[in-house]
């Protein structure tokens, strides 16, 4: 349904006539569930007949190693213009479990601007012919994410004459800002870091005020710079890129409105929240002796998945953290665990292999598990991506954010009565309080319906 939705939106807003447009969508591989998600908004174009093009720059992760996009055309930059030092997340793991001042997150934040935009300038260096033979293609509109304006000055540079930002979480604070978009910090949790529900006291709005201001680090540290790089570069005539940004005619928003926290829109925001995740997609695994198979089918009670995603390697995470969680996992004998963890996470490894109602892997079909029948739980660091397959499968979670909008993701879970969020530093001294928390969510979930 999103799907068509999705078409039909784009139909009535840009085709007056029988002719497809020529779409670039912009994809920095910041991280997996971005690829994904930017794949996906281009192959559902695509699908609809227009001439797209999915144009994958490598600034984190390896371009083509998910072959994300099936339909649109494929350009892929490779380069790795981010320093895997510059972007540290054994950095990110060990902050979390801290606990860190707003002025500590706001420095961290200024940082990771700054890596991007060094990132988006090296590319920009290296791919003028690049650009000469995307000029030459005479794009009509390009798409492009928000947490890095990149993608909207390149639009500018070749010429493209609209512009579309994709917001790739909730609106963030720099977004509603250049948008002129009513931002309450009484009832709208910030997305800087913040661990606030929607109905706060009034120390809570307070604290929720200072960190919204924190999120303006995008464009102290974020937008402006990166305009004086392409003015360094292209010549001072080159617009703001809060111009291009503002002049968007329409914001997709990969989040889907029922599952974020009321608030004001404009009627040019349109939510495309589960774009591309149509029922039954990758949802089945061909060979009955699938590890992934046999499994599923253990369990006395049923299966409780744990997944802490793809940009958190669980080899970064104290190890009484990661001890705390298995032998929390032993101790439920009436249900199977499937834990997600990294090849090389020996600890975790040798660990989980004294207990029989554990198995631990490096790759998971997350689909397909969480639309198993006899799945019971997801417990997870709370990426949108995941927050939104679950509520799609119907599985409760238990969610344990690590940084940026995750911890206000496990509060839109608990809002919304499917969830509970979990303040993973407790596993660092005992385990009594995350038994807890999954005995009260398999158990009595009428205790947290919303």
């Amino acid at each position: 349904m999103k799907n068509i939705l999705f078409k039909y939106l784009f139909l009535q807003i840009f085709l007056f006539n029988v002719e497809s447009s020529k779409i670039l969508v912009f994809s920095p591989t910041i991280s997996r569930s971005h690829m994904i998600s930017n794949a996906r908004i281009a192959d559902t174009l695509a699908s609809d007949g227009h001439n797209v093009t999915l144009l994958e720059v490598e600034f984190l992760a390896k371009v083509g190693e998910l072959n994300a996009s099936n339909v649109a055309n494929t350009i892929l930059v490779p380069g790795q213009f981010i320093d895997p030092k510059e972007f540290n997340t054994s950095m990110i793991a060990e902050m979390s479990f801290k606990k860190v001042d707003l002025p500590m997150d706001f420095i961290i934040g200024s940082i990771f601007q700054q890596t991007f935009n060094n990132a988006c300038e090296k590319f920009l260096l290296v791919s003028e012919k690049l650009f000469d033979k995307l000029r030459n293609e005479k794009f009509d509109i390009i798409i492009s994410e928000q947490l890095n304006f990149c993608g909207a000055g390149v639009g500018h540079l070749l010429n493209i004459p609209t512009n579309i930002l994709v917001s790739s979480c909730p609106i963030q604070e720099h977004i509603a800002s250049i948008l002129g978009l009513s931002n309450p910090a009484s009832y709208i949790p910030s997305l800087f870091d913040s661990n606030l529900p929607d109905k706060m006291s009034i120390y809570e709005r307070t604290t929720n005020l200072f960190r919204q201001f924190a999120g303006y680090v995008y464009l102290i540290y974020g937008v402006d710079p990166l305009t004086k790089i392409f003015k360094k570069h292209y010549g001072a005539a080159f617009p703001d890129l809060r111009t291009i940004v503002a002049e968007s005619p329409f914001v997709f928003v990969n989040v889907d409105e029922f599952l974020d926290f009321p608030r004001p829109i404009f009627s040019n925001i349109i939510y495309i929240g589960g774009l591309g995740m149509e029922e039954g997609k990758n949802t089945k695994i061909n060979k009955i002796e699938d590890p992934i198979n046999i499994e599923m089918s253990k369990g006395k009670k049923g299966v409780i998945f744990f997944s802490t995603g793809s940009v958190m390697r669980t080899t970064d995470m104290d190890e009484n953290f990661r001890r705390n969680v298995l032998l929390t996992f032993s101790q439920l004998t009436d249900y199977h665990f499937i834990v997600k963890i990294e090849n090389d996470d020996n600890f975790s490894l040798n660990f989980a292999k004294q207990f029989k109602n554990i198995f631990v892997t490096s790759w998971a079909p997350q689909t397909f598990i969480l639309k198993h029948p006899r799945l019971k739980l997801f417990i997870t660091h709370g990426g949108y991506n995941s927050l939104m397959e679950s509520a799609r499968a119907g599985i409760p979670l238990i969610s344990m954010g690590f940084f940026a909008d995750q911890y206000r993701n496990g509060r839109v879970a608990e809002r919304n009565g499917w969830g509970l969020p979990f303040d993973k530093r407790l596993l660092l001294d005992g385990n009594e309080e995350f038994k807890e928390s999954i005995l009260q969510v398999i158990g009595d979930p009428s205790s947290f319906l919303g």
